[in-house]
């Protein structure tokens, strides 16, 4: 019977051996798994940091865009009136020349 115990202890000293190197390695590859979790985490704040750049430049060119849109409506319509005016100011000549010939 003490062989038996003897045996069960070398049984169980193997046993636990092997369960701390199974441990070791599982801490390990935690330790792996943590740096790849931080360095994918660094690529994501990252991305994100670069999302929000872009958003902002994309609002700001949109409130630009808005900006030179309605100059170019303000612009229109003072070539209009200008057109207009030259219209109607050449009319005006037209007709004094006319008035000055009777």
């Amino acid at each position: 019977e003490i062989e038996k115990a003897w045996k069960m202890v070398d049984t169980a000293y193997e046993k636990e051996q092997r369960a701390k190197e199974t441990i070791q390695s599982l801490k390990e590859e935690i330790g792996n798994l943590s740096r790849l979790v931080e360095h994918g985490a660094g690529l994501s704040m990252g991305q994100e940091h670069s999302l929000n750049d872009l958003l902002t430049m994309k609002e700001d060119l949109t409130r630009e865009r808005d900006q030179l849109l309605a100059e170019v409506v303000k612009l229109r319509e003072s070539l209009m009136q200008a057109t207009n005016q030259k219209q109607e100011t050449e009319r005006l000549k037209e007709e004094a020349e006319q008035n000055m010939m009777q």
